[in-house]
């Protein structure tokens, strides 16, 4: 006990005691030598301190068996109608009596109980056993009981429109109401609310132990006021007010009324106005409108101007004053009979009458529409050929607007030029000093296109008489240029004879006098051909080798065995090779060539190949 070199506690045997539970008490020697260190004191025990400058007694307790009362602390919080679940873990008992704090109790080991209403309860469990062996033992805790009562206080009666209301809900820690727009604090148990028609109010209540959503109707108090319409007089009579409503009316300005207050009243103001009835409900709510009396001190004056110019097909607006109502007649191409504006839409010369009334009394006035039509000419109709261009005008007006705009190629004041690219019929319109306008039309024809089909290139050897040939779709004149060899220039088919390349056109004049024009080229260029292939065999077909063409005004061809000696050599295309060298038949094979040859124009051309000799 005291390490291994003190011996400040330590056992010389010491006395050992029992009580009558099985307890074990052993002294021993403790803080020997006046230490200051050695056991730890307890609650209870003689000194806290070693007073003595030798040792102390101190004691072993060993309590070996005894009965520990013990159960399970649960849930923090159990909401009814839950029961709660006790678990007894205590020791060396078997008789148990629980204590659940609501004036109920139970001996069972591990009891469920139910409580009926929410709070606080202290549990306690006394464990003993029944041979009296252990001292019995208690253990207390302390449960929480909860339970969810969510509701809300209905409104008793209706609210006037627009004046705050506060809801109520309660048994609940979160509040959430909609609709949210309507309330001063959606998440509180008593909002604020603020309508303007009747509207029901969800909230949704919630705690720890359950939630409930509820509603809460809130209606408005139903105010209805109608009043007579506005009203006309002339100065000096009166006007009766009328006011239907559930409540009581009180009328204002007072001014010109018989009385303030009340359904019925008669004003007679020398001014126009406006008044003003406010109706009282038996709850207190009011609701207000205004009825306007306006005073005529002179009859109606009319605007109306004598005479209106329209260009026909056209509409016009007129805006009249000077009265309070008006009647149009007669309700002919006119977009309404009544009313200061209207729109007019004749067809021919006419008057329209308008009645002009006020309270002081009527008058009628007139107005004659005057129509003007636009009369635009335009010419000539005419024929021209394709891709030529014709010009067209117009009569009548002061501006002009033609189409289609795509062919018009120029336009000054009232002519225009026009190419279209088949047969088409032209539009003008043209607006004349009164702004009226008026369409027109000219149709411009196409001559059928000619053509002429002819080969644009010929080959052709020098000495040659070469045929051209012209053909046209439709009978016409031709014309050769430039003149130079050629049999003649007004035919189709001239025979040419250039002595070098050249190029001929052709015009053609059909009988509209319309053009058509192609041209052809001759050409010599050199044409060679060399065979590939010959059999001197002495039969009299394909015995020889040698070139053939035309055109050429020299040329030379060297021919060469396979191992690139020149056997034999050819200057003029009319010569040829008959297959021997030195006399000798030559053996099969393939021989090359290289051919250097000139066009009648000196320029030099070189061509190589290979021919074939066979037996």
């Amino acid at each position: 006990m005291g390490g291994l070199t003190s011996s400040s506690n330590h056992v010389d045997g010491g006395t050992s005691r029992f009580d009558k539970s099985g307890r074990i008490y052993h002294a021993v020697c403790g803080a020997c030598g006046g230490n200051d260190f050695g056991f730890t004191s307890t609650p209870g025990s003689w000194s806290p301190q070693n007073p003595s400058p030798n040792c102390n007694m101190a004691v072993f307790k060993f309590d070996l068996s005894t009965l520990d009362a013990i159960f399970a602390q649960p849930s923090p919080l159990i909401c009814i109608p839950q029961p709660v679940v006790f678990t007894n873990t205590s020791v060396n008992g078997n008789s148990y009596y629980w204590d659940f704090g609501d004036n109920t109790n139970s001996t069972a080991f591990q009891p469920n109980h139910y409580y009926t209403s929410p709070g606080v309860y202290t549990v306690t469990l006394i464990v003993s056993d029944s041979a009296n062996c252990y001292i019995p033992d208690t253990a207390v805790i302390q449960v929480n009981i909860g339970d969810f009562e969510g509701g809300v206080t209905i409104p008793p009666n209706p609210i006037c429109a627009g004046s705050p209301y506060q809801l109520d809900a309660f048994g609940g820690s979160t509040y959430t109401w909609s609709p949210a727009n309507l309330l001063d604090n959606s998440n509180i148990a008593n909002p604020t609310a603020t309508i303007y028609t009747n509207t029901v109010f969800t909230v949704i209540v919630s705690d720890s132990c359950g939630s409930d959503t509820l509603q809460v109707p809130l209606n408005v108090v139903s105010l209805n006021l109608t009043l007579s319409p506005d009203t006309s007089i002339c100065i000096g009579e009166s006007a009766t007010l009328n006011a239907i409503g559930n409540g009581t009316i009180q009328w204002s300005p007072s001014t010109f009324l018989n009385i303030a207050t009340g359904p019925n009243v008669i004003s007679t103001p020398d001014t126009s106005t406006n008044y003003i009835a406010v109706l009282t409900s038996p709850e207190g709510c009011s609701i207000q409108d205004t009825v306007s009396v306006n005073v005529y001190f002179t009859p109606p004056s009319s605007n109306l101007q004598d005479t209106l110019i329209i260009c026909l097909g056209n509409s016009a607006a007129l805006s009249v004053s000077g009265a309070n109502t008006y009647l149009w007649s007669p309700n002919v191409s006119i977009s309404t009979t009544i009313g200061p504006n209207v729109t007019l839409s004749p067809t021919q010369n006419m008057y329209y009458y308008c009645t002009f009334t006020n309270a002081c009394g009527s008058i009628v006035d007139s107005i004659y529409i005057n129509l003007l039509v636009a009369n635009i000419t335009a010419g000539n109709d005419t024929v021209i050929c394709p891709n030529q261009i014709a010009n067209l005008w117009a009569n009548g007006a002061l501006y002009y607007q033609w189409s289609p705009s795509q062919f018009v190629v120029n336009q000054t004041g009232n002519q225009v030029w026009v190419s279209p690219t088949n047969s088409t019929l032209f539009q003008v319109i043209g607006t004349d000093v009164n702004g009226c306008k008026d369409t027109a039309f000219v149709e411009v024809v196409l001559h059928p296109q000619p053509f002429i089909q002819m080969n644009p290139v010929v080959l052709a050897f020098y000495g040659d008489l070469i045929q051209l040939n012209a053909v046209a779709n439709q009978p016409g004149v031709f014309t050769w240029s430039p003149p130079e060899f050629l049999s003649c220039i007004n035919c189709s088919n001239p025979i040419a004879n250039p002595d070098q390349d050249f190029t001929y056109f052709v015009n053609f004049v059909d009988e509209n006098g319309c053009i058509a024009e192609n041209l052809v080229s001759i050409t010599y260029e050199a044409v060679i051909y060399v065979p590939n292939t010959f059999i001197p065999d002495g039969n009299g077909t394909n015995d020889l080798f040698g070139v053939y063409g035309g055109n050429i005004s020299g040329m030379k061809m060297l021919i060469f065995d396979r191992w690139g000696e020149l056997i034999h050599t050819l200057n003029s295309t009319s010569e040829f090779w008959d297959g021997t060298y030195n006399g000798n038949s030559c053996q099969d094979g393939t021989y090359t060539w290289r051919l250097i040859y000139s066009d009648k124009q000196d320029k030099k051309y070189e061509l190589t190949g290979h021919v074939n000799l066979l037996r």
